[in-house]
Order: structure tokens, then sequence, then C-alpha cells
């Protein structure tokens, strides 16, 4: 199990998934996570029946700090 102390949040869940899937990957140590996240089918998939955007380029993450 990965702890990474994480809440992500978004209206479009592919996108949600996409920094997920980035995020643990970054934690497991993947030399190219983003690339690893487009060989992901269900997101993919998504992604074309318009459920929301899996271009990594096209999404916005924002960092918030919460004390």
């Amino acid at each position: 199990m990965v702890d990474l102390n994480l809440v992500i949040a978004s209206l479009d869940p592919v996108a949600a998934d996409v920094v997920a899937a980035e995020e643990l990957f970054k934690a497991e140590g993947v030399s190219d996570p983003r690339g690893s996240v487009g060989r992901i089918e269900h997101i993919q998939r998504a992604a074309e029946l318009g459920i929301g955007v899996a271009d990594r380029s096209k999404i916005e993450v924002l960092d918030v700090t919460l004390s």
C-alpha cells in the first residue's frame, strides 16, 4: 500500500483518475508516470466515450496545502 496523504477532487472523473494514477506511479518509482497512465485502458476508453479528459496537457492541477 502507498500512503500519499493526498486528496484529489475534480468535476471530471477521468481527469481525477489520470492525476491519481500518475501520482501512484510516481510513488512506486515508475520512470515514466505520464506514459504509464496513457496505457490504462479504462481511462483511455472513458475519454473516447466523452466522459472526461485524459490528455494530461489539458488538466490543470492546483496544489493546496491544508494546515
